[in-house]
């Protein structure tokens, strides 16, 4: 099989998933690099799955991606954000997932210092994302309620006061079950 448009890491990533059910580590020397690292291995698996429309493995990485960023406090930086809508499509859940930790990494700023660097990094972003700026406006209004002060939704939880709930970034076809096991209706 020739597939010269994807990513040979990603790939490769993708047969363990098939062979072994399970995400790959990406290890270097024996022992886990940064969370920087292991969160970018996982976006060119995420292009891969959703371009494929392989819904649990998506959702999977999607889980994977939350793990690591309330793990270790990280967000997606602006290179990665800007590679996410490069690779993805417009209702993509990981776009979500980015346009939603940035709103709520501004909301939760308690230094002037951090929410201006922040604030700036995020306007940086709309400047040149388009796409983006159009999901910071519609993202906030939408989920308004959840970013009010005492009430500001954290995207890493996966619960639905201190979150958006257990499959809020996951994508399911009708009838499907997710790989936490819940049926579902169907959000695709």
């Amino acid at each position: 099989m020739y597939l010269p448009a994807e990513d040979i890491g990603a790939f490769d990533s993708f047969i363990t998933y098939l062979y072994q059910d399970r995400l790959p580590r990406f290890d270097n020397m024996g022992g886990l690099k940064s969370i920087d690292f292991e969160a970018e291995k996982f976006y060119p698996l995420f292009f891969l799955a959703e371009k494929f429309c392989l819904n649990e493995l998506a959702n999977r990485i999607m889980d994977a991606i939350q793990n690591y960023g309330f793990q270790h406090e990280k967000i997606p930086s602006c290179k990665d954000i800007t590679e996410i809508y490069e690779y993805t499509h417009e209702t993509s859940k990981l776009r979500t997932y980015c346009v939603l930790m940035r709103l709520y990494d501004l909301h939760i700023s308690g230094d002037e210092n951090a929410e201006d660097t922040e604030a700036n990094a995020t306007a940086h972003l709309a400047s040149n994302l388009p796409d983006f700026a159009s999901d910071i406006i519609k993202l906030q209004f939408k989920n308004k309620n959840r970013f009010q002060k005492g009430n500001i939704a954290d995207a890493q939880v996966r619960d639905d006061q201190k979150g958006f709930g257990r499959c809020f970034f996951h994508t399911h076809a009708k009838g499907e079950i997710c790989h936490f096991g819940n049926a579902v209706d169907g959000n695709k």
